[in-house]
């Protein structure tokens, strides 16, 4: 009797170790099936360069304090501190990227080209090297903007801006990036 009840332990011991090793193994594969599910942020654009003294500074879309999404310029000054300037200020909430385009480079010795692009509108706007301080953006004559990059084998500041559609634009500036000319397709 004695042999059996042990022999029944045993059995129930191997039929629990079995059914929680099918419960194990199906919450495992349930959590990886929800973290396959959750949507991973999207990784949104950057442009990046550095100063003159050779200090990296960034373009790129971060969330500020108060739960909004802009971009901003993230530079070091000179006592090796990281500085933030807020360049956009439209107040975007919801999650996901706003700017469908980024782009800086060096202007001379003063300071900084700086182009970017939402949804429909591409913006440009000229920021001092020291103070980070900008003019109010001004619109480019093109819209549906997916790619900026600034040339740098031309005499005058050029940009190559690539639209949804495919197309290719080059714009010039004759005022240290002040104004931008759309160039005539050769």
């Amino acid at each position: 009797m004695k042999v059996n009840l042990m022999k029944n332990q045993w059995q129930l011991a191997v039929a629990l170790s079995m059914i929680f090793g099918v419960i194990a193994a199906q919450a495992e594969e349930y959590v990886a099936i929800q973290q396959a599910n959750i949507k991973q942020p999207p990784v949104c654009p950057i442009a990046k360069a550095q100063d003159h003294r050779q200090q990296p500074i960034e373009l790129k879309q971060i969330m500020f304090d108060d739960g909004t999404q802009d971009l901003a310029v993230i530079a070091m000054d000179e006592r090796q501190v990281k500085t933030t300037k807020r360049i956009t200020y439209h107040q975007h909430k919801q999650a996901g990227c706003h700017f469908s385009a980024v782009a800086i480079a060096r202007g001379d010795d003063w300071g900084w080209f700086l182009v970017w692009a939402d949804e429909e509108k591409a913006y440009f706007t000229r920021l001092d090297g020291e103070a980070l301080v900008f003019v109010p953006p001004k619109k480019l004559p093109i819209s549906h903007v997916t790619h900026i990059e600034f040339l740098s084998n031309s005499a005058q500041p050029t940009m190559r801006v690539q639209t949804q559609q495919g197309a290719t634009q080059l714009f010039i500036s004759e005022d240290e990036g002040r104004n931008w000319q759309l160039l005539p397709e050769q």
